[in-house]
């Protein structure tokens, strides 16, 4: 398994809901479970019991509405705009 370095060049604070454009990468700032969407497709997926402090390096299009992690931080490899 390798893992890519993501020099956050934009981030803004999210909620549920997509993201547009995808993050490459999300911080979860209070603990809780995160429902997300990949951005190649496929179903939503649940990352249960995230500690806050966790930046997951993974690209996600889509938030759940039913997250109960607090504090999002959507971080992005390229400016956001």
């Amino acid at each position: 398994m390798s893992f890519t370095s993501h020099t956050g060049k934009d981030y803004e604070a999210v909620t549920s809901g997509n993201l547009t454009p995808h993050a490459d990468a999300i911080y979860i700032g209070g603990d809780g479970d995160l429902i997300c969407t990949p951005t190649v497709g496929g179903s939503a997926v649940t990352f249960v019991g995230v500690v806050a402090g966790t930046i997951l390096p993974i690209a996600i299009s889509n938030i759940g509405g039913g997250s109960t992690a607090t504090n999002l931080v959507a971080i992005y490899d390229r400016d956001k705009t």
